[in-house]
């Protein structure tokens, strides 16, 4: 997964064409309550990467009971049975 203000580029490390995109979301749609504070650039780069986690982390504890953008499309790629019941650390680790 590589982030940026305006967008998330998911890959498959697995894959032989492993630099080809396999999904591509939106930063500003994935975190909407920090829209506002991307749009405007008012964000450094190490709090992208905090508000990544808690993301990640919400979409692999759906018991936390908040919805979460951008389960359907990581279920249309076959993700959401590698995030679910994860851990960050865990998450981060798998290359």
């Amino acid at each position: 997964m590589v982030v940026d203000f305006e967008n998330i580029f998911v890959f498959d490390l697995r894959q032989s064409n492993w630099q080809e995109l396999i999904l591509k979301l939106s930063t500003l749609e994935m975190l909407p309550e920090q829209a506002t504070l991307i749009k405007e650039k008012n964000i450094f780069g190490w709090s992208l990467i905090k508000y990544i986690s808690f993301w990640l982390d919400y979409l692999a504890h759906p018991n936390y009971g908040k919805t979460v953008p951008g389960v359907r499309e990581l279920e249309s790629v076959g993700l959401m049975a590698h995030i679910l019941d994860a851990r960050i650390r865990d998450l981060d680790l798998e290359d």
